[in-house]
């Protein structure tokens, strides 16, 4: 069967296609069929479970649906097959109570196809339906056990495979390597990044996601780009894994890094050296509910060792000059343990904005002297230089004033005079009072309070702005949101936005949205 490369139209109708189908997280006989190299992208969705949240079937009744579908989909075979796959699965003979599965493969001739893979539940009711639908010509020969058949989507022919364990719906013609496949989904130990509850899963290798990258950017650009592989040097078997979950009051994203090669687990290594477990040194230093506050562990002499690992030759004399390159060395081996930040009052005008924070470094006894002299070789230094002490260093520039403290066994760079003057300073309502403080012992956490920059003045009178005609429901959305955080370590993140009623359904608030947006 000949046919073009697949358009950009056809790769998100077959991405709509995959999205109109729901998962488990329960190892199935078919997920030992699904054929995977080390080059693919491979997203797992929960389809019953995402409608479930949305209320879309509430929301939008099916004969608003159809009309989306009619407007979304030329094709009458595809259209209804995606339609069914919505309102009665069950008639389709697949099971849409397992795990639907989309990936994106390179081949060896660099070029990409794309495969959705579905479990099948019931072979007879799955024949019927492909000889009733439009959309698929059921071929005489079999490939090996399975049955065959042409699906036509956006007028190109695509395969299809089938038999009693197994739907596959692929833009490859190589139907042998899709049917007895040296390396399935299950071979892989990441293969168990699907087993949970998450609405939305991804996985693909590190120097894949580069690939996919360069080939969108062409697609979309019309011409070839600049080959981003070759950037970092990113070994094989160096997987990231994906998770998106709507939540009841929060939406949850969360991002691993994973192994499946010992070069990998070098990279893994290293970057988990970087940092170390967060003591919470500084908390009482902090006033509590800070529009941002940043707080990890890091060990500077291991940055550059990172660094080298994944951008060899970049910090090099040659590259950034060797004077610069002893100084980033002598800067970053300063640093040694706890570091917070926190921004604590942002003041936008038009006159003069403003904004107070407050960083704390714990750090090696040369690293105060270090940054004193740099600053005072800088041509800013020796402009803004207003005071200097044995232990403060004051400067100010435009009537913008900041305070770089040696306290000890850290510094201090903060607009906060009492501070500057009083280093061990405790605040009344310290950090630990904010509502989202998190007690948990992290290498990294990060908290961004969306309530607290929603109520700066003219951030809201951007929003009182905002045409309701134009962009509907869109302001009363911002205002449910209470704050952002992140926390985790070196290789697996988790990120949430929260919000204020903790019992709102997220994804149908973001459904409701939509909805508006769209003058449904």
């Amino acid at each position: 069967m000949k046919k073009e490369f697949l358009s950009f139209k056809t790769l998100c109708l077959l991405l709509c296609v995959g999205v109109f189908a729901s998962c488990s997280s329960k190892k199935s006989i078919y997920e030992t069929l699904i054929p995977v190299n080390e080059k693919s992208l491979v997203a797992g969705i929960k389809l019953n479970q995402v409608l479930t949240k949305s209320d879309i079937k509430t929301l939008l009744p099916e004969d608003t649906r159809a009309q989306l579908l009619y407007g979304a989909i030329q094709e009458e075979g595809l259209r209804n097959f995606v339609a069914d796959l919505i309102n009665d699965a069950g008639k389709t003979g697949l099971n849409c109570d397992n795990n639907t599965y989309v990936v994106l493969s390179q081949t060896q001739t660099d070029d990409f196809d794309l495969g959705i893979y579905l479990s099948v539940d019931d072979l007879s009711k799955l024949n019927k339906y492909i000889a009733s639908n439009s959309m698929y010509e059921l071929q005489s020969e079999k490939v090996g056990n399975y049955n065959h058949a042409v699906a036509n989507v956006s007028g190109q022919p695509l395969n299809v495979l089938y038999n009693k364990d197994i739907f596959m719906l692929t833009s490859s013609d190589d139907l042998k390597s899709k049917t007895e496949s040296s390396k399935t989904l299950t071979a892989y130990k990441w293969s168990d990044s699907f087993n949970n509850s998450d609405d939305f899963t991804l996985v693909a290798q590190s120097n894949f996601i580069q690939n996919i990258s360069q080939f969108f950017t062409t697609l979309i650009a019309g011409y070839p780009t600049n080959n981003l592989s070759g950037m970092v040097n990113l070994p094989d078997g160096l997987y990231q894994s994906f998770n998106l979950n709507f939540e009841k009051g929060q939406v949850v994203y969360s991002q691993k890094m994973l192994s499946e090669s010992a070069e990998a687990q070098k990279i893994l290594d290293a970057s988990a050296a970087v940092f170390g477990k967060s003591s919470d040194k500084f908390v009482s230093n902090i006033a509590a509910d800070p529009f941002m506050y940043i707080n990890t562990s890091v060990h500077g002499d291991k940055i550059l060792s990172y660094l080298e690992m994944v951008l060899p030759g970049i910090l090099s004399a040659d590259k950034l000059g060797e004077d610069s390159l002893d100084k980033l060395k002598e800067g970053l081996d300063g640093v040694d343990g706890e570091f917070t930040f926190a921004v604590s009052d942002i003041n936008i005008n038009f006159l003069k904005p403003s904004v107070d924070f407050s960083v704390f470094c714990e750090a090696k006894p040369s690293l105060y002297p270090f940054l004193v002299k740099l600053i005072k070789e800088s041509n800013y230094g020796m402009s803004a230089i207003q005071f200097e002490t044995e232990n403060i260093l004051t400067l100010s520039e435009r009537g913008f004033t900041v305070y770089l403290v040696n306290a000890g066994d850290h510094i201090i760079l903060t607009t906060d005079q009492a501070l500057s003057e009083n280093p061990s300073m405790k605040m009344e309502s310290d950090f630990s009072k904010s509502r989202y403080y998190n007690k948990q012992s992290e290498e990294m956490f990060i908290v961004l309070d969306i309530q607290k920059i929603l109520n700066i003045p003219m951030v809201q009178m951007a929003l009182s702005s905002l045409s309701t005609d134009k962009y509907p429901g869109v302001a009363d959305f911002i205002s449910t949101l209470d704050y952002g955080e992140a926390s985790g370590t070196a290789t697996a993140t988790q990120t949430k936005i929260v919000l204020k009623n903790k019992e709102d359904n997220s994804l149908k608030l973001i459904t409701a949205l939509l909805k508006s947006l769209a003058h449904l």
